[in-house]
Formats: C-alpha cells, sequence, structure tokens
C-alpha cells in the first residue's frame, strides 16, 4: 500500500523580538492628513527602531505624503527598512503615497521582518491612453488624448510600453499588440508620437502606454541578507515598477491577503506598472495565500531560479557560467550545482562549488 507523503510545510521565521518596545511614527513628528511630507519622519523612526532594538513601530491611520526632495540624496527607497531583525511595521489601515521614482519600501540586509495593514500608491500618472493612427508623410504614430496630458514626467520611450488596450471596456486586451522600449521616439506636435517601433502595428487600435515598466518598485526586497519578510493585508494601488520583487535573496517571503487593485479614479487604466509578485534566484520557502492581484502590466506570479549557462570548459574540472540576469554573488562555495543538457534540461551530473 502506498504511503500517501504530506505536502511540504512553507517555513518563513516570524519575528521574536527580545523586548516590547513599540515607537510611533508621530513620536518623530508625522503627521497625517496634510500636504506636508513625512519622509524624514519616517526615516528617524526607522532610525530610532534600529539603534533601540523596537520590537513594533506603529503608523496612527491617516495619509502619509513622501514627496521631500531631500530624499533623493538618501540610497534606497522611501522607506528604507536596513540591517534591522524581528520587526513588525504596523500601518494601522494607513495610506502612503510616494512620489519620486525609486521604491517605496526598500530592504536590505533585514530578517523577520512584518508589513501590515497598509496601502501604498504613487502620486504620478504611471499610464495613459492612446490610440495608434496614419500621419501623412511620417507613417504610423501614436495619439494620446488632452485628456492624459503628456509631460517630462510621463516619459515614452526607454522606460515605457505600449500595450494593446480595450479604453471602452478599461481592460487589458489579452494577447494584443504590444511594443517594450520604443526606439527614437519623437513628438511630432504635442500628444503625437513617431518610432520606428511602431512600424507594423495595426492602426485604429486603442492603446495603455505604461510610462514606467521596471523603474522602480513598490516593496523591494532584492538582494543577499534578506530573509523570512512577510506582508500581511497589503494594497498596492499603483507602482512604476513590480508591486512585490525579490532577486537573488535568501529564504522565507510570504504574501498573505495582500491586494493589487486599480483605484476606482478618472484616468486610471492600470494598477502596477509590471509583475505583481516576481521572486528569482531566491533561497527558501515562498507562499502567497489569500491574494487578489489584478490590472497590473505583466504576470501576476512570476517565479523562477538562476540557470546558469556554461559558456567555456577551462583545463581540469572548472567551468565558466553566465547568467541573463545574474552573477555568481549569490552562489556559495559548498553548494551543489546540478548539470543539465541545454537541449531538453536532463540532469547529466552534480558539482560542489569549491572556488
Amino acid at each position: 500500500m502506498a504511503v500517501r507523503q504530506r505536502p511540504p510545510v512553507p517555513r518563513i521565521d516570524p519575528p521574536k523580538p527580545k523586548g516590547g518596545l513599540v515607537l510611533s511614527v508621530a513620536d518623530f513628528g508625522a503627521t497625517p492628513d496634510d500636504d506636508a511630507s513625512d519622509w524624514q519622519a519616517f526615516a528617524a523612526a526607522l532610525d530610532a527602531c534600529k539603534e533601540r532594538g523596537a520590537a513594533k513601530l506603529v503608523i496612527p491611520k491617516g495619509r502619509y505624503r513622501f514627496h521631500d526632495p531631500a530624499a533623493l540624496k538618501r540610497q534606497g527607497g522611501h522607506v528604507l527598512v536596513a540591517g534591522m531583525s524581528a520587526l513588525t511595521i504596523d500601518g494601522q489601515g494607513s495610506e502612503l503615497l510616494f512620489h519620486h521614482i525609486r521604491a517605496g519600501f526598500q530592504f536590505h540586509d533585514s530578517q523577520r521582518i512584518v508589513v501590515k495593514n497598509l496601502t501604498v500608491d504613487w502620486d504620478i500618472r504611471l499610464a495613459s491612453a492612446a490610440v495608434m493612427v496614419d500621419e501623412p508623410g511620417v507613417g504610423k504614430v501614436l495619439r494620446v488624448p488632452d485628456d492624459y496630458p503628456i509631460t517630462d514626467d510621463q516619459p515614452i520611450g526607454k522606460m515605457s510600453a505600449v500595450s494593446e488596450y480595450d479604453l471602452a471596456a478599461r481592460r487589458w486586451v489579452i494577447g494584443g499588440e504590444e511594443r517594450y522600449y520604443p526606439e527614437d521616439v519623437k513628438t511630432i506636435r504635442p500628444q503625437v508620437f513617431s518610432s520606428p517601433s511602431f512600424a507594423g502595428i495595426s492602426t485604429g487600435k486603442t492603446f495603455v502606454v505604461r510610462h514606467h515598466v521596471y523603474s522602480a518598485h513598490a516593496f523591494d526586497f532584492g538582494g543577499r541578507g534578506n530573509a523570512d519578510l512577510a506582508f500581511e493585508d497589503i494594497t498596492v494601488y499603483g507602482a512604476p515598477g513590480h508591486n512585490f520583487v525579490g532577486y537573488g535573496c535568501e529564504r522565507g517571503f510570504r504574501l498573505t491577503r495582500c491586494r493589487i487593485a486599480r483605484r476606482d479614479e478618472p484616468g486610471r487604466l492600470i494598477s502596477g506598472a509590471s509583475d505583481g509578485a516576481h521572486f528569482g534566484a531566491t533561497r527558501g520557502d515562498i507562499l502567497v495565500e489569500d491574494c487578489d492581484f489584478s490590472y497590473m502590466g505583466d504576470d501576476s506570479i512570476n517565479i523562477h531560479g538562476a540557470w546558469l549557462r556554461t559558456t567555456e570548459k577551462p583545463a581540469g574540472r572548472r567551468l565558466l557560467l553566465t547568467s541573463r540576469w545574474y552573477g555568481a554573488t549569490h552562489i556559495d562555495v559548498g553548494e551543489e550545482l546540478k548539470l543539465c543538457h541545454a537541449a531538453n534540461l536532463e540532469e547529466y551530473g552534480r558539482a560542489i562549488v569549491k572556488e
């Protein structure tokens, strides 16, 4: 009689603080529901949490803005969690409204962190409507309605993507025509743009222009040292990149009751600009449960490994490996690599990394 094996249980370690110190962003000058920037108050609160070993940081309910230009002088996202452990950040139903083209939350070398009860958004337009038409003497051009004025904050070109979109129904056209990063975009006149990349696109079709694709992520926890991060009851209404993303990081990530949604406002066509949740070359367990992702510009969930191509076989038992996205910084001595045939990924051997 066959014995049914139990499925593996994901392991995401919770915070286990040594004390019970609770701090509030209000203690450092954050004031909700006004037009002042709260960036400095949040930065000071997180610095204090690190210095004093706080168990929890609370955010009194309200809307907080992050448009201070001084934030651009400090590396990291609008909210930077760096070198911290065993901390819970409780938004208590608050909304954080970001402004700059940089990550909303960014994590560096932090472990056993919980972020919960928050809504995040950006105060810039992430996408515009458009229609492809023929321009005499020019060819295919993209015409953007005056309802979506194009300024320097709404780039069309190397950071953008043009994707077919049903404007009447306000939804993506599955399998529709699309161009990423249009080349040599020229302004024919205000709101009208040409590009060699538009050749071959059908005229008369309607599109959405994502002004950013991977420019800045809502929750960015990529990199070595980040482990056991949990996000609970988070809503993302917009981000100029991925909504949740972790590349080449350590073990254990959990998304629980998180939502990516399009805010019900005139002119809002999308939610986040690219993937809902994107995990790549990540160690440990990934748990996504009871989440609802919609209207983002790319995959709902994208999970992939770190395939390394053998580009050279020097003398002895040495291999030169390369990767499209990752270097060797996340491969450690003592780890085991599986060797596969490129044609069919059939395994033909294992190797332990010696140096």
